[in-house]
């Protein structure tokens, strides 16, 4: 909108407006109808509803949070108003980063966060820094329109006083015009000032009430101290041993809505997830939705779900979050960053019911994190935000459930103490004491642990030649070259019937193969591949079979699959296809089956959390690299079904192993 800056507002320059600000400017000519050049209207929009559930739900945290401090504040409704406006006020930032300057000529002055530093004539810095804020989301086109709204009520309320001489302003802020009465009929100049505006429902948009003259924004102020530290006493965790059934165990999390299960590497946690959540869909209403996610593909295949960060994209593009009531389950909670953490508990704000499940006492911490400092200030076991997302309700399982070895699942679980020493010494004694239990004594490995990738790759390419000699019917599959962006690039490899492979592909895309997902090889012809997806990635239910009642216009169904093809894609769909008789199977070309499938002779340990190795010999390498810890020891040890299974090499060994594989497969 162009137009000429008016005396009273509402015109700061050419921009969007609210619409009902631009009529306003009409009607009060400061800008004309020519000016007005483009309008718009929104298509998707949230319920007004959600944001008041937003509002409510902060202005009841604080009386419930007050009733147990020894000596409240006594202006309980203003520390909640002043909660709700901060909340507001984050809302509508535009940016991710709130930036600071200061000059000074120690850089120490700027605090933390600094980004630049600029040299002036006299010796001192510029320093510029900066903090990340909670979240990308904004709602500024909101605010934008609330304070545009706010300025046209202030000019209509001048342009009222104004008509009246007995009538005299003396100051104005950002809701409210200050003004002085000589009248001595001032009610009817009352009624006549509180009728100027009206909103839709007939009630008056303006209320004239009296103020002491110290209110007035002009006037000298009071200066009052204010306080408002409050001292909360520490959270405190319901912690229970599993209960005797699931469906005791889901009427608990029903009655608290919320629930954390934890527990060591071994215990059936996921396996918990999937007998109780059926039960859970029987108790709710049945248009409720459930949302099953993990950080990595992998662990979102073995729970059910897809990954978070798929589950979040889809929101930011869909209404911001799921309904009031929905379930979520997060699984292997210990790897999800903190950033990431933030942006879920916006959900839980509009009363989102969170199931997550992890091992933070033993499994792998966040590969990398935005506020990685906040996590070492803190510990997230001790955090408030877990205890909210949980309703304070810690289910602690402790029964032996990946195999049969109990004196492998008490040595792995006698590491758990000491998970997060760093002296490399100490970590260098433990792991001496764990070869001493399952020394490597020249067994035959079929699957290597490793830290590093091009151990990986040459173990990879040894392991699969050697194996392949014993097969008598076996597939070449050439590799397709370096392929831009992936990390595990394609090899050459022999394949044969029963063999697992792990899917490597960039993008999703339904009824196709699964990135993070193992398959092995049914039967291959000239042409195409068959492979089936492996039982450990076979869901006992979906979440489809969760809900009995077609989701409303409003909701999202998180099945849909809203990732647009490209030509990539379209290109692949013509490479891979599903099995008519059966969902799980698909027919790969010789080509889509060189590019998209990956041997696991040889995995490293980050990709290991989570995973069942049965009946499988595994090897631990790289156990004296200076980035092995205590926790890829018990991610290791953990992985197995039974002790008889694991074996760990000393520095010889692994030497003469690499060397022994770098001559026979050519690297040297």
């Amino acid at each position: 909108m162009e137009g000429r800056k008016g005396d009273h507002f509402p015109y700061s320059g050419a921009r969007w407006y609210a619409a009902e600000v631009a009529e306003y400017m009409l009607d009060v000519h400061i800008v004309m109808p020519s000016e007005c050049k483009k309008g718009l209207r929104a298509s998707k929009r949230l319920e007004s509803k959600t944001l008041e559930k937003a509002i409510d739900t902060i202005k009841a945290t604080w009386p419930e949070a007050l009733a147990h401090h020894p000596s409240p504040p006594g202006n309980v409704d203003g520390i909640a108003k002043q909660a709700v406006l901060s909340a507001i006020g984050l809302w509508n930032c535009t940016e991710q980063h709130q930036w600071n300057r200061c000059r000074s000529t120690y850089e120490s002055d700027a605090g933390e966060g600094l980004k630049l530093k600029r040299p002036m004539p006299d010796g001192s810095y510029i320093f510029t820094t900066s903090t990340e804020l909670v979240s990308l989301k904004t709602n500024s086109p909101w605010g934008r329109i609330a304070l545009d709204v706010e300025q046209m009520r202030i000019s209509q309320a001048l342009r009222a006083i104004e008509k009246h001489d007995e009538l005299t302003v003396v100051g104005a802020h950002v809701d409210g015009v200050f003004f002085l009465s000589y009248s001595f009929d001032f009610a009817s100049l009352r009624e006549e000032l509180e009728n100027t505006a009206k909103f839709a429902d007939g009630t008056a948009a303006f209320h004239v009430k009296r103020e002491p003259v110290s209110k007035v924004p002009t006037w000298k102020q009071r200066v009052e101290s204010r306080s408002q530290t409050l001292d909360f006493r520490p959270h405190q965790w319901t912690i229970m041993q599993e209960p005797d059934s699931v469906d005791a165990l889901a009427d608990l999390f029903l009655e608290r809505g919320g629930l954390y299960l934890s527990g060591p590497a071994g215990v059936g946690k996921t396996y918990m997830i999937h007998q109780m959540l059926p039960n859970i869909a029987k108790k709710v209403p049945s248009n409720t939705n459930f949302i099953i996610m993990s950080l990595t593909h992998n662990a979102a295949m073995l729970v059910g779900g897809k990954t978070i960060a798929r589950c979040l994209h889809k929101y930011r593009t869909k209404g911001g979050s799921p309904k009031a009531g929905t379930i979520v389950v997060v699984d292997e909670l210990s790897r999800v960053q903190l950033h990431t953490w933030a942006e879920l508990l916006q959900w839980k704000l509009m009363g989102v019911r969170f199931i997550v499940a992890g091992d933070l006492d033993g499994q792998f911490k966040p590969i990398f994190d935005h506020w990685q400092k906040a996590m070492d200030a803190k510990d997230i076991r001790d955090s408030q935000f877990l205890h909210e997302l949980a309703e304070g309700l810690r289910v602690k399982m402790t029964v032996y459930r990946r195999g049969t070895d109990r004196e492998l699942f008490d040595r792995y679980c006698g590491l758990y103490d000491c998970a997060d020493n760093t002296d490399s010494n100490f970590i260098n004694s433990k792991v001496v004491e764990a070869r001493s239990w399952y020394p490597f004594n020249g067994e035959e490995i079929d699957t290597y642990f490793v830290l590093s990738h091009k151990h990986r790759v040459i173990l990879n390419a040894c392991t699969n030649r050697r194996l392949a000699a014993r097969q008598d019917e076996k597939l070449f599959l050439k590799s397709p070259g370096e392929m831009h962006g992936a990390t595990m690039q394609p090899q050459d490899v022999y394949i044969w019937k029963g063999m697992e492979l792990v899917c490597c592909t960039r993008k999703h895309k339904t009824k196709s193969v699964s990135n993070g997902a193992v398959y092995y090889v049914v039967s291959w012809t000239d042409a195409v591949v068959k492979v089936r997806l492996h039982p450990d990635y076979i869901c006992t239910f979906s979440v489809d079979s969760l809900k009995s009642k077609p989701l409303e216009e409003n909701e999202i169904d998180e099945e849909v699959d809203d990732l647009e093809d490209d030509d990539d894609m379209e290109e692949e769909d013509a490479e891979i296809a599903p099995e008519p008789e059966d969902k799980y199977a698909f027919s790969l070309s010789h080509e889509a089956a060189a590019r998209l499938l990956r041997v696991q002779h040889a995995l490293v340990y980050a990709s290991i959390q989570g995973r069942t190795m049965r009946q499988t010999h595994i090897g631990l390498m790289d156990v004296h690299h200076e980035n092995f810890t205590i926790r890829h020891l018990i991610v290791a040890l953990s992985r197995a079904t039974h002790g008889e299974y694991v074996h760990i090499f000393n520095t010889s060994q692994q030497t003469a192993a690499l060397s022994q594989v770098a001559c026979s497969s050519g690297e040297r």
